[in-house]
């Protein structure tokens, strides 16, 4: 509710859409971004991370090593 309100969805959406393509760095895809303003309403489609990259998130106790920061 409140990324439609504020109209950061929108940004967002740009960002995945429009500018994330021309960068060479390694972050998820969206595949769909829209919003609202009249119902505040947004929505953002990612690529899942798990599925397409068997990616692993830490959690608040996952201990990061100098290694694992620098990666």
């Amino acid at each position: 509710m409140i990324g439609g309100f504020n109209g950061t969805a929108r940004v967002e959406g740009q960002f995945f859409l429009q500018l994330r393509p021309m960068l060479q760095i390694e972050g998820q895809w969206a595949t769909t971004a829209a919003c609202d303003r009249t119902d505040i309403a947004s929505i953002l489609l990612l690529e899942d991370l798990v599925a397409t990259k068997s990616a692993t998130f830490c959690h608040h106790r996952t201990y990061v090593t100098r290694g694992m920061a620098d990666d």
